[in-house]
């Protein structure tokens, strides 16, 4: 990596959070059932689009030209400022990159849906019929001010391999980023599985401006886990936010004792699931050019281009080292908040 890019990057030039979480699928009902019916987030779609904005999405997704698909989004109503799903059904044959929900497998894994009453949400999502890769978790947590409080968690299996975290904090206390009046909220953060996280995290705070808030290497709580890893498993885990915003955060993790498999495809489109992260930034030009000198490649320049959610503006694609497909697209900032604690 380029040392001259090792610098802070100014706050102007800085991306937003996770704005968008795209997943690619050949099944818009089974996603709707679980998406809309079980999270309650709010579908719209297919999404009307012109001849050149379907064949410039094309370029920038890094799509076969002779590909056919639909656009829609799934969004969180009553959150201001939080993050939506975009879901790509494609027509024909696709691969998804992952073969089932195993965590050891480099490339996108989770995204998280806080919410006040997990139970409840476990409960509805089970009686759609769709699984989970554990029980409902409890597990105890002390903040460092003294505060004690448990932490309630499922990872759910959601269609097209991707895993899906229900998280509640007990005992009346304030969820991880905000919710809509019925105590759900989401999407609002990501894992992805790495083999070089001291890489990825250097990308994110050098090319996003990205802040790192938690780095620590600890071990998991094996079979009776959410994750349901080996006993004994241990793993180095980054969690990175934005300068601003209280959600669309990132989480790495590198498993350090347990071997790691490479995925079934790239982790990336035209491979359903979990394929694309899209940000926000004021200017794409000093994005692109700190991305290039850091070894990003297959860098897609700006396009023009008027889509939802982002609407009409210009976005540019690249691969991260680990990669895995970004999107950034130019919008103005977004109000400061404050951190939820």
């Amino acid at each position: 990596m380029d040392s001259t890019i090792l610098q802070a990057v100014p706050a102007g030039e800085s991306a937003g959070p996770i704005a968008t979480l795209t997943i690619a699928t050949r099944s818009l009902a089974v996603n709707r059932l679980f998406y809309e019916a079980g999270l309650g987030l709010t579908h719209r779609g297919p999404l009307p689009l012109s001849d050149s904005t379907r064949a410039a999405l094309t370029r920038l997704w890094h799509l076969p030209a002779s590909s056919k698909w639909s656009c829609h989004t799934f969004s969180r109503t009553g959150v201001a400022d939080a993050a939506s799903l975009r879901l790509l059904v494609l027509d024909g044959d696709a691969l998804c990159y992952r073969s089932d929900w195993e965590p050891a497998v480099l490339g996108p894994y989770t995204i998280g849906f806080p919410n006040t009453d997990q139970p409840a949400l476990d409960a509805r999502l089970r009686a759609l019929g769709f699984g989970a890769r554990n029980a409902l978790e409890r597990t105890p947590f002390t903040h460092p001010d003294g505060r004690s409080w448990e932490i309630l968690e499922t990872v759910h299996t959601a269609p097209d391999f991707v895993a899906v975290v229900g998280i509640a904090r007990g005992a009346g206390q304030v969820p991880i980023s905000p919710v809509d009046a019925s105590g759900r909220g989401g999407p609002a953060y990501s894992m992805m599985v790495v083999d070089d996280l001291q890489c990825m995290v250097t990308f994110l705070q050098t090319v996003l401006g990205y802040e790192l808030r938690i780095r620590r290497v600890q071990t998991s709580r094996g079979q009776a886990g959410a994750m349901r890893t080996p006993d004994g498993t241990t793993f180095e885990l980054a969690q990175l936010s934005a300068q601003r915003g209280q959600h669309g955060f990132i989480i790495i993790i590198q498993f350090l004792n347990l071997a790691v498999q490479k995925p079934a495809a790239p982790p990336r489109l035209p491979s359903l699931g979990l394929t694309l992260y899209s940000f926000p930034v004021a200017r794409l030009e000093p994005v692109l050019a700190r991305a290039e000198r850091a070894g990003a490649t297959k860098i897609c320049r700006p396009v023009f281009v008027d889509i939802a959610p982002h609407g009409a503006t210009r976005h540019a694609t690249l691969l991260a080292p680990n990669g895995v497909m970004l999107e950034f697209f130019e919008a103005p900032p977004t109000r400061e908040l404050k951190p939820l604690n």
